[in-house]
């Protein structure tokens, strides 16, 4: 990682406030950054913050596709209404004026593409680097195989909100094409996992780079090789 995207204990967000962990996004730059992902798809982008954060952060400009549903965002639900913020986009004009203002603040190019259907339903006719699923599915492991199909030699998948309290069926999902033999699990983190196709990284080497890259933070561990996770995860990939 170049000095431009060295982490220290400011890290400052840029105005985004994306829904994650700072440790997390600490160990997802680390990834991205090592691997370059040149076309990217986030599915479940909300306000686009986490893209939006991601890319300032990145050693180049890649393509984004952002896709939202907004059905939920405009429910009249009680239990949902409760957790979605005041501010939350209902539309893509919403989210469009929120990447312009952002965009004003921070001046890095930022390629986007919005969308408000579902995955399966649209036509991409460029491998995917690097997917971001932060979303329900109807049907989760028949978008996830859909992905597959259109996905790079070196993808990288992260997923969110994989711990048990929140949607324990995303990373049960993931780790089914584990044991398919079609994608290893890499790093596990607070609250967010990523996924490659298997033998893309050479998780001792990318083990030596979190600890260097991340000194201010917590630290991280190494698990037989073949995991990278942040210490109060533990729990969750040691067998």
């Amino acid at each position: 990682m170049n000095e431009r995207h060295y982490i220290n204990r400011d890290f400052p967000r840029h105005g985004m406030r994306p829904m994650s962990d700072d440790m997390d996004l600490v160990a997802e730059i680390i990834l991205i950054n090592h691997l370059n992902p040149k076309v990217c798809w986030e599915i479940g982008t909300g306000k686009a913050d986490w893209a939006l954060f991601i890319n300032q952060y990145m050693n180049i400009s890649p393509e984004w596709h952002l896709t939202e549903n907004f059905d939920w965002a405009t429910t009249t639900n009680e239990a949902i209404m409760s957790y979605i913020p005041d501010n939350w986009p209902k539309n893509l004009t919403d989210i469009n004026n929120h990447i312009r203002k952002m965009y004003k603040k921070n001046k890095k190019e930022f390629k986007y593409t919005l969308y408000d259907q579902d995955i399966l339903k649209i036509q991409n006719n460029k491998l995917v680097d690097l997917w971001r699923i932060d979303c329900d599915f109807e049907n989760l492991d028949q978008s996830i195989e859909h992905m597959l199909e259109y996905s790079s030699d070196n993808v990288i998948f992260f997923v969110d909100d994989i711990i048990p309290s929140r949607c324990i069926n995303r990373f049960v999902t993931m780790m089914d094409q584990v044991r398919r033999g079609n994608l290893e699990l890499v790093w596990v983190g607070i609250g967010e996992a990523a996924w490659t196709k298997p033998n893309t990284l050479d998780l001792p080497n990318m083990y030596h780079l979190f600890q260097k890259s991340a000194k201010y933070f917590r630290k991280f561990s190494l698990i037989d090789d073949k995991i990278i996770y942040n210490r109060n995860t533990a729990y969750f990939v040691i067998e």
